[in-house]
């Protein structure tokens, strides 16, 4: 059997031809490596592919989103535009199942989101026994441990790369291979971060070409990527600024483009910041309790411009500052009114389903704004439902 043909039954088997062309540019990539270093041959083949649209797939729902024009969304009358990444990430179906037991696929924009929300970029500086200093990438998101099922879900849409660890209080899911970051890199350029973290992945990226590029090896080249890492998250270590005293940091990179990309996103970024909260209160003995509701996204201020943005995106909801207007602090996207919970954000919720633990607090707060629209917090037997429900919720659970 030819190359080529024996690609396509490899291809057809695994249900990973999308078309013809992605197997072309795989007998490409394949040629490719008896002629270069794996070095160049990684960065090479990083470079033909990122960026790079236009193959379609159909998808299995025909659902518009109606919540904002300025999204730019890739759906159209049931067709979607996917990307040459699927020829090294599995394209995978948007479809979701409330079993919790078993792993599903999983959109590309809701790893976003969740990325913006739960993800770091890293770059760490170490001895070897030689003493000198070598670099090490990671990619990683870190979870309560109870949604480790949802950093499987994670890891299997990626192809299986990077290792999960879970403890007793938490679960990560991280990435530390050159060729594996590589994989993770295409995804987020193809489905960019907006959060302020995208800074941290452009800068990441900038090291990870001269890693490719073998600068790394080099004095000079190490004390370039050491210049870029002292920008990046929360700087360098007091240890790490004695050992390279002539360190300057790079700018960091401006991310003024807020807009919400893809309802998906939205789903993601709030299955990692956004609580679903139930309030209760007493009007006086022996007369049946008050019950209230409230949606909240908290973010530090650095992204307030994005938690604004979701005024717009929901067409609900206001900003509040936690601590003053101190630029210190953290902001919060709040929704009280029941008619905007009641018709505008369970809907949304429903249509681009919140994930992991967070998914269960969504359906029992649902129960209650139900249970609230029929009337039933008016009974006793209501009331007490409600108290029941509420009981198991969020860190009561």
């Amino acid at each position: 059997m030819g190359t080529f043909n024996l690609l396509f039954f490899l291809c057809v088997k695994e249900h990973y031809a999308r078309n013809l062309l992605l197997l072309l540019n795989t007998i490409r990539i394949l040629s490719h490596t008896h002629l270069t270093s794996s070095r160049s041959y990684l960065f090479s083949t990083y470079r033909r592919l990122s960026g790079t649209r236009g193959s379609i797939a159909s998808v299995n729902h025909n659902r518009t989103f109606p919540w904002g024009s300025s999204l730019h969304t890739s759906y159209a009358g049931g067709i979607r535009y996917t990307t040459r990444l699927s020829s090294i990430i599995p394209q995978q179906t948007f479809w979701y199942s409330i079993d919790h037991n078993k792993i599903h696929p999983i959109s590309p924009w809701f790893i976003t989101g969740f990325t913006d929300a739960e993800g770091c970029f890293n770059v760490g500086l170490q001895k070897n026994p030689n003493g000198k200093f070598y670099v090490r990438p990671k990619f990683q998101i870190k979870v309560h441990s109870r949604d480790s099922l949802l950093l499987m879900r994670i890891k299997n849409y990626f192809g299986g790369i990077g290792n999960i660890n879970t403890n007793s209080k938490d679960s990560s899911f991280t990435v530390r291979s050159l060729d594996d970051i590589l994989k993770i890199i295409l995804h987020f350029d193809n489905y960019p971060l907006i959060t302020k973290k995208k800074a941290d992945f452009i800068l990441f990226k900038q090291i990870i070409h001269k890693v490719i590029e073998g600068e790394h090896l080099s004095a000079k080249g190490l004390q370039e990527i050491v210049n870029i890492r002292s920008s990046m998250n929360l700087g360098l270590s007091d240890s790490l600024k004695t050992v390279f005293p002539n360190t300057v940091p790079v700018n960091r990179p401006e991310i003024e483009n807020i807009t919400i990309p893809h309802p998906e996103w939205m789903a993601g970024f709030v299955t990692g910041e956004g609580c679903f909260l139930v309030q209760m209160s007493k009007y006086g003995k022996g007369k049946l309790d008050g019950v209230s509701f409230s949606f909240k996204v908290s973010q530090h201020l650095r992204d307030e411009l994005l938690l604004r943005s979701f005024i717009t995106f929901f067409g609900c909801g206001l900003f509040n500052y936690h601590s003053g207007k101190s630029k210190h602090g953290s902001g919060v996207f709040l929704v009280r009114k029941f008619a905007d919970i009641s018709d505008k954000i369970i809907p949304f919720f429903q249509d681009h389903m919140i994930e992991g633990i967070k998914r269960e607090d969504f359906e029992d707060w649902s129960r209650v704004v139900e249970l609230v629209r029929s009337k039933a917090h008016l009974t006793e037997e209501g009331v007490n439902n409600i108290r029941e429900i509420k009981s198991g919720m969020n860190t009561l659970r």
